[in-house]
Parts: C-alpha cells; structure tokens; sequence
C-alpha cells in the first residue's frame, strides 16, 4: 500500500467530468493467455489515436493466484465515443473477434455501462 504525503508528492486527481463508461471484469483461459497479452499490447497502443477516448486502464487483482483475470475501465466523451467511434477501429475489431470466437476464450466476460452522475 503506498501512502502519499505533502512532501513526497499526492497523486494527480483527475475532476469530475461527463463521460461514458464501462467497465469489464474477464477471466481468460488458460490456453488463450498469450493471445490476450498480445491483444491487450493493442488496445493499449493503438496505432491510431481516437480522440473520443478519455481513458482506457487495465489491471489485475492484487495477490497471487490471479493470473487470468483482467479489469478494464473505460470513460470516452459520450456513448458515440464508444459506439461507433472506438467499436469501428481495427484494434477493437480485432479484440472483438477474438472475444466472440469459439471454442470460447474466456470462462467470465462481464461488461457494465454507465454515465458519470
């Protein structure tokens, strides 16, 4: 746990803003890890900036035994910042195709959408 202090500086806070979200919570199998390290390089650096996107974060959980889950957090400006706009772009498409394929990838795949209040 970090504790932050005047001297050794607090961490940016970013203010509060309208914005579309999501946030998705995935467990990858086992068999399909190297695939999904190799999309996340992707989704992370696209070779196209979009500018409707505000944030794109991803993490795992703390602790050991937690290799195959995955969190995104996702704010764009506006639902068209996600749908058409970043949905349409090839590193997405892509994401998407692997996301949709069967066998199935992933054994949890859960998206929640929401406005900022």
């Amino acid at each position: 746990t970090k504790t932050y202090t005047v001297e050794n500086g607090a961490p940016e806070r970013v203010g509060k803003r309208d914005a579309y979200c999501l946030n998705v919570e995935m467990i990858v199998n086992d068999d399909q890890l190297e695939v999904f390290h190799g999309l996340l390089k992707k989704l992370n650096e696209p070779s196209t900036p979009e500018p409707l996107e505000m944030q794109f974060v991803y993490g795992q959980p703390s602790g050991t035994g937690h290799d195959h889950t995955f969190f995104f957090h996702e704010e764009y400006d506006g639902e068209k910042g996600f749908n058409p706009a970043h949905i349409s772009t090839p590193h997405f498409q892509e994401y998407w195709k692997w996301v949709m394929s069967k066998p199935q990838p992933w054994s949890k795949f859960e998206v929640n959408y929401y406005n900022t209040l």
